[in-house]
């Protein structure tokens, strides 16, 4: 999974959660920083996803079975 793809599917998994950035980043990140990944535009780091994945209520170990509906369908 790319940058891009990671930080739209952290993006669209934070906004089914109805979190804010400021909400999802708290305690962990700058919100620009959080900005950044979910525009693909800034790596993010194991603890950081872990971080933003356990808020989120998923795991890292099913990252690679996260997958959105656009993704989804390019792969059939």
């Amino acid at each position: 999974m790319n940058l891009e793809k990671l930080g739209i599917m952290l993006r669209e998994l934070r906004e089914e959660k109805g979190l804010s950035q400021s909400e999802l980043c708290r305690g962990v990140c700058k919100k620009k920083d959080l900005s950044k990944i979910e525009l693909g535009e800034r790596v993010i780091d194991a603890f950081w996803l872990d971080c933003f994945l356990s808020r989120l209520g998923k795991s890292v170990d099913k990252l690679e079975f996260i997958l959105t509906e656009k993704d989804y369908f390019f792969t059939l």
